[in-house]
């Protein structure tokens, strides 16, 4: 494939003398303590994870919290006037606190709310629509519902 005397030229070829003794010197050197600066990524490394586990032995002081409503329905009577009203389900993953609402809130059964009110994963409230927007506060978080009379739409901001 090749002839012996390209063959031979290649095994000639040497590095310098001077080169040699230079890679033998910097092998035969102490080797220098790592710098500061290539420790600082491992050191954020160990420190993000820290954090995360950190951030996991402690409960979660609050879950999501969703609102859906039904429908409204003019059924009550108040001063001869018809008074909608609808049927608030709150629904979480763990424990509902409810923590102030409007007057117009109250329990299914049209009782009165004590505060805190604590539910687990559910809680029903009936709302009696004197006015289209009222606001509580569950698990910390407050929310505004706002009512549309002539569409019958309950939304949650």
């Amino acid at each position: 494939m090749f002839d012996p005397t390209s063959v031979e030229n290649y095994r000639a070829v040497k590095a310098p003398s001077a080169l040699r003794e230079r890679l033998e010197a910097i092998d035969s050197a102490p080797r220098r303590k790592r710098s500061v600066t290539r420790l600082w990524p491992v050191a954020a490394a160990i420190a993000a994870c820290l954090m995360l586990t950190a951030i996991g032995l402690f409960p979660k002081s609050s879950s999501r919290v969703t609102i859906t409503a039904q429908p409204l329905v003019a059924v009550a009577r108040v001063a001869d006037a018809a008074v909608p009203h609808t049927t608030l389900l709150l629904t979480a993953d763990g424990e509902l606190t409810l923590e102030s609402a409007d007057a117009a809130l109250s329990q299914e059964d049209g009782q009165a709310l004590t505060f805190p009110y604590v539910a687990q994963n559910e809680l029903t409230l009936l709302w009696s629509i004197t006015d289209p927007e009222v606001t509580l506060t569950v698990n910390g978080q407050t929310y505004t519902l706002h009512a549309d009379l002539t569409s019958g739409a309950v939304t949650v901001q």
